[in-house]
């Protein structure tokens, strides 16, 4: 049995169409992996190398973002995401932030919708779907 696919099929959207700010001080060839992953599902991306580039991009376009994903490992650690977190402040918090690094014991999804997600590096594609899925479904809770 042979299966013909075609790539279009590949974009899957788990929510409407979303820009979505990825930080990661990482190599480009794990930025474009990431670039890549996220226009599977149905994602733009657009990428910040440090903290404050991202919370300045995140801030001169509000509204213009659905997600923001930090590569902790890259920034130097869980504490540099969480520090991410409190620096996006109140103003910005219905923006669903996704945390990921290696030295996280579990995944957490939040019933707290202003609470970030937290996922275990590296990534996989699984993980990242399920991330999305439950950022997507907390974006539009806040919203509604």
């Amino acid at each position: 049995m042979q299966l013909v696919r075609n790539f279009a099929e590949d974009s899957i959207w788990v929510a409407r169409p979303m820009r979505v700010v990825y930080l990661s001080a990482a190599d480009l060839s794990e930025i474009e992996t990431m670039a890549i992953r996220l226009s599977g599902l149905g994602a733009g991306m657009s990428h910040a190398e440090d903290t404050y580039a991202a919370v300045e991009m995140v801030m001169d376009h509000p509204g213009g973002f659905g997600l923001l994903i930090a590569d902790c490992d890259s920034l130097g650690g869980i504490e540099e995401g969480d520090k991410l977190f409190r620096m996006l402040g109140e103003s910005i918090q219905q923006l669903p932030v996704i945390l990921t690094a290696t030295d996280l014991a579990e995944q957490v999804f939040p019933t707290d919708k202003s609470a970030p997600i937290r996922l275990r590096a590296p990534l996989t594609p699984v993980a990242l779907r399920l991330g999305i899925e439950h950022a997507a479904r907390s974006r539009e809770a806040m919203t509604a």
